[in-house]
């Protein structure tokens, strides 16, 4: 699957901090065996920094290097 393939729930349909969790692991999981260049993660970045605010998990998502 390539990155134009990947796709991440509209931020909009994520209704809750356990839900938010999943996806950034999921995510996580599957970028862990990408070569991703850093326009591209810096577009997953800004989707997970935008995720985060919601429900609190800014912080968490810095500590386990999704932002």
């Amino acid at each position: 699957m390539t990155v134009k393939e990947y796709q991440l729930k509209a931020i909009l349909e994520v209704e809750s901090a356990d839900e938010a969790r999943t996806i950034a692991q999921d995510w996580q999981s599957w970028a862990s065996e990408q070569s991703l260049s850093y326009a591209e993660l810096a577009e997953f970045q800004d989707y997970f920094t935008i995720l985060a605010a919601p429900f609190g998990l800014t912080e968490e998502f810095q500590e386990n290097g999704i932002i």
